[in-house]
């Protein structure tokens, strides 16, 4: 409990000191205020509180906390847990997350809307009379939250929330101006990014997960008769136009009411771990959440499933078996710094397994799902210790998660070797279903097709999933068009990233914010790597170097030449040492093609990173490029049309 306590009180020293003084004063003299009308006003709220009237906690200003709270205090209710009280909601207009979700809380609340008169009443309420705290729903720290034991004992009966028939008709004329035809199913998908609440990602940074991830989950579902609508907010980044899918998010028929009517009529929602899912959960709606956070948690309805974030050790360098993340604390941990302070780092889920959520959770809609021995009851299988948050719940873990990673060890690992033939086309096709994936091979069929010279290298495997496109890329224009055959140089420390240390990188905001951390951006060892590999390319088609790139780098052969160039190095620093080399000696084909999966990175700020390297190198080369476009939201790609040096 001390961790959590020092975690926020360093959090809110922080953000308290960036507060101009004005301010400060200004809160403290209204809290002093508050306390002496909460005492002038005593026998006020003794009266009030005889009369059954109780000013209840609840966080307003998240839509998660919104849904949340209120469901589970009349949930209580309902069932005779709590006795029946005159409900009082403080929801001053300027705090209120969704106004449209606020009003279907107004038939069974006295809701204040009012800043002068929800001042009065904390106030009054404020020595404990007339007050209800709902903390212990979700927002109680190092101990189970009741919501999921509320959730738990309302069991299958129907949600307290359902549409009105008003909503129902105003959505059903939105949705087709949205572009969803006529009695088509769809289902909302949601990854959390930090762009909506900056102000606290310090503390949560480590439950956003990459909308790119869920690509092969949205063909699934696509394939499977259904369409596919994005919620989220204009700060996330889009996603690329495709069929049946809606990227609702940057739409301008967005809006508040339309957000409440997207996750309550959803066949179901994959999301992550953030408040909008819980919409969809108040309203009955099933819910399929990736990248599950703290890892030993899960949703909350029977017919929910989740799966978790997988950890990294960085000390021990492997992913912890998932036994041991359920383990105390590490169960527990609701902040990002913890897990730093912990030599860890959190993994996000693959592609592949987020496709295998969603497919279970259809298979499940359409009565086609086999029950297998992992799906057994998650609670009587996995005992958590009873501070985890979801200890109450009985909502589902994914099965194949639990099939492919429980008691799981990937440290040791025995590299395999297959024919070239044995492939999985379908499997490689899956590479390319993440608009990176897709833009990595459309540069790799460019450096084949237009006969570039030269072979094809990455600095900075991180999870090998952009290695496995390049080769299946690299493997299919060969097949294709009978090109000779290239082969694929993979360059990685693979210890993480080293000390940011130069100017360029220390001030950047990825470092500042601890994305880029010493030791980060570390997930598979040389070995994984190589087995991850050998499922892709025969094992003479690419080789593996391991070491920084300032020593690595500067050992290439002489005669080496690339035409394809993925340079994933994070930090300004290790793009000087992986590309000055690499210009200065001539390794760099004339009509290369050089993707960098950083570029738009710290702000897309010219100062920092990838940036600052690529326009530094281009000023001592005198390199003239041509920029082809962006491959994923965080990347660029140039044409090298030459420069000092080139042969």
């Amino acid at each position: 409990m001390d961790s959590y306590a020092k975690i926020k009180r360093d959090f809110e020293f922080l953000r308290l000191s960036q507060v101009p003084p004005i301010f400060l004063l200004y809160r403290a003299a209204k809290k002093v205020a508050s306390y002496f009308i909460a005492i002038l006003l005593l026998p006020v709220a003794l009266l009030l509180h005889i009369a059954g009237y109780r000013c209840v906690t609840f966080f307003v200003d998240r839509i998660g906390h919104l849904a949340l709270e209120p469901d589970c205090l009349l949930k209580e209710q309902a069932l005779g847990i709590i006795p029946a009280r005159k409900w009082i909601m403080l929801a001053p207009e300027r705090r209120v997350s969704n106004s449209h979700l606020l009003s279907y809380w107004k038939p069974f609340f006295h809701v204040i809307h009012n800043r002068y008169a929800c001042f009065l009443l904390e106030s009054v309420s404020r020595l404990g009379l007339m007050r209800y705290d709902v903390a212990r729903y979700a927002r109680v720290l190092d101990k189970a939250q009741d919501s999921f034991k509320v959730y738990a004992q309302w069991s299958d009966r129907r949600p307290l929330l359902t549409l009105t028939e008003e909503d129902i008709s105003w959505g059903k004329e939105k949705l087709e101006e949205l572009g969803l035809p006529k009695e088509v199913w769809f289902a909302c998908v949601h990854a959390r990014e930090g762009g909506f609440s900056p102000e606290d990602e310090q503390l949560h940074s480590h439950r956003n997960s990459d909308i790119e991830y869920l690509g092969l989950a949205i063909k699934e579902i696509v394939k499977r008769g259904g369409w596919v609508v994005r919620i989220g907010d204009a700060s996330m980044k889009p996603i690329p136009s495709q069929p049946n899918v809606i990227d609702y998010a940057h739409h301008p028929l967005k809006s508040e009411r339309l957000d409440i009517i997207l996750c309550a009529q959803a066949r179901f929602v994959l999301g992550s771990t953030s408040g909008i899912c819980l919409v969809a959960s108040t309203f009955g709606a099933p819910v399929a959440v990736a990248n599950m956070v703290p890892i030993a948690d899960r949703w909350y309805g029977l017919n929910d499933i989740s799966i978790p974030k997988r950890i990294w050790s960085k000390e021990d360098k492997k992913h912890l078996p998932f036994k041991d993340t359920l383990s105390y604390p590490l169960c527990c941990f609701r902040y990002h710094k913890q897990y730093i302070d912990r030599g860890m780092e959190l993994v996000e889920n693959t592609p592949e397994d987020i496709k295998a959520l969603a497919i279970e959770m259809l298979d499940r809609l359409d009565g086609q799902y086999t029950e297998h021995e992992e799906g057994a009851d998650f609670s009587s299988r996995f005992p958590l210790d009873e501070r985890c948050a979801s200890y109450y719940s009985k909502a589902r873990l994914g099965t194949s998660f639990l099939e492919k990673y429980n008691n799981q060890d990937l440290h040791v690992s025995k590299p395999t070797e297959r024919n070239d033939m044995t492939i999985n086309i379908e499997s490689i096709q899956d590479l390319f279903a993440t608009r990176r994936g897709e833009g990595l091979q459309e540069a790799v069929y460019y450096c084949c097709g237009s006969a570039v010279e030269g072979d094809l290298v990455e600095f900075g495997t991180m999870t090998g999933f952009t290695a496995r496109a390049i080769g299946a890329a690299m493997l299919a224009v060969e097949r294709q068009y009978a090109l000779p055959q290239r082969h694929l140089h993979l360059y990685d420390s693979f210890v993480g990233l080293p000390e940011p240390e130069s100017s360029p990188d220390t001030d950047s905001p990825h470092v500042k914010l601890g994305h880029w951390a010493a030791g980060g951006c570390m997930v598979l060892n040389k070995e994984q790597l190589h087995e991850a590999m050998v499922e892709v390319l025969d094992v003479d088609r690419f080789n593996i170097v391991e070491g920084w790139y300032a020593e690595s780098v500067p050992k290439i052969a002489e005669d080496q030449l690339f035409g394809f160039l993925h340079v994933d190095c994070d930090l300004y620093q290790s793009t000087i040492d992986c590309l000055d080399p690499l210009f200065s000696r001539g390794h760099i084909s004339k009509g290369a093609v050089i993707c960098f999966d950083d570029w738009n990175c710290n702000r897309a700020g010219n100062e920092f990173g990838e940036r600052r390297a690529f326009i530094e190198l281009t000023e001592k080369y005198n390199i003239v490029s041509e920029q082809w476009g962006s491959y994923t939201w965080s990347g660029g790609r140039f044409i090298i049309h030459g420069y000092d040096g080139c042969r």
